[in-house]
């Protein structure tokens, strides 16, 4: 009974802000028209599939998957062979840090250097986007700052002094192209799989994917002992000419911002840490009581606190997204969804639904 309520809350808050908490994916631009090469690449190498590439406009002009026929739950949407993926083999020194990034760029850069003469020229030069997702360590100042969270600001620059510091490690030499370098890191960081014994794979055309919560019919990943990929489609099915999607995890809205570029809708992996007593307090939509929020009259006096303390309520951000000017940049329109999933879920705790 209680998942029934906690249900119907998500409900009526999202259509309190129906249409305004946008998956905004930072937009990649030059989507190639033609895939046919890719396409070709993709055969040669063994590749399965019951899904075609296309435009995916809901999510910024990316690109997405789709099935060319009915595919019931459980059911394998795509197979990548291991000889078709760019992997790190587990027990490297990057094991227990996040080292592996760069690494992995470094040897994208590699193969992009021999163009033609790499086996993965294709995936290179048409199954990666021309554009990295444009992330909040990437933005203006302002624009980090339209967030409304120190905390995650601090983040953002902490992560953008991490990118440099990958680049001065494995991209040190004069004749690469630190914005190159700078690109895959990002497409590396947005598109890589881990396997459960630690190995890291790009995998062609399972990364063109989208993001969809499992609740939403977002499948899964499974990487056999060989390291061979396959996409599983998720527990709704999807019907010819839909989106074949991946739930990329119980991520909060920090880490898909960050590391992807976007703000998915209803975000129910969502949390945020407050202070109580000098103790910090992990909070979760799972915390909620339905239209009463947090069971805890103390944590709900300090979500309406944290409401009051900013310089714009969710009404006021709603209001901004739903009359939102021509010219605003996608970076702030992403800083906005930010702002409003933040505060939906700190409403939800508080019990109070005016801030």
């Amino acid at each position: 009974m209680m998942a029934i309520r906690f249900s119907l809350w998500i409900l009526a808050l999202t259509n309190l802000v129906q249409g305004l908490i946008q998956p905004i994916r930072l937009r990649t631009t030059n989507v190639p028209e033609d895939m046919g090469d890719f396409e070709t690449w993709l055969d040669t190498q063994g590749v399965e599939r019951s899904v075609r590439i296309q435009d995916d406009t809901n999510v910024g002009g990316g690109r997405g998957l789709v099935a060319t026929r009915r595919l019931e739950s459980g059911t394998v949407a795509a197979w990548v062979p291991v000889s078709a993926t760019i992997r790190l083999e587990a027990g490297g020194l990057y094991d227990h840090d996040d080292n592996w990034a760069g690494i992995m760029a470094a040897k994208l850069m590699r193969e992009k250097e021999t163009g033609r003469k790499s086996p993965f020229f294709e995936y290179l030069e048409f199954g990666l986007p021309k554009e990295a997702p444009m992330t909040p360590c990437r933005w203006t100042s302002r624009n980090r700052l339209s967030l409304q969270n120190t905390t995650f600001v601090e983040e953002c620059m902490r992560n953008s002094v991490w990118r440099r510091q990958q680049a001065v490690m494995y991209d040190g030499d004069d004749r690469r192209d630190n914005k190159t370098f700078m690109r895959m890191i990002d497409l590396v960081c947005s598109r890589t799989l881990r396997g459960r014994d630690g190995s890291r794979q790009m995998v062609p055309l399972i990364d063109m994917a989208n993001h969809a919560p499992e609740e939403a019919g977002g499948g899964h990943f499974s990487i056999d002992e060989t390291g061979n990929v396959a996409l599983i489609v998720g527990r709704r099915g999807v019907d010819k000419g839909q989106s074949v999607t991946l739930d990329y995890g119980g991520r909060t809205v920090e880490d898909f911002l960050l590391h992807y570029g976007f703000v998915p809708t209803r975000c129910v992996s969502d949390s945020l840490t407050i202070d109580v007593d000098g103790k910090p307090l992990h909070l979760s939509w799972g915390d909620c009581e339905g239209y009463r929020g947090h069971n805890d009259a103390r944590i709900r006096e300090i979500c309406i606190e944290m409401l009051r303390s900013f310089p714009t309520s969710l009404k006021d951000d709603a209001s901004f997204v739903n009359d939102m000017p021509t010219g605003v940049s996608d970076a702030l329109q992403a800083a906005f969804s930010y702002r409003i999933a933040k505060k939906s879920l700190l409403s939800c705790l508080s019990g109070v639904h005016e801030y």
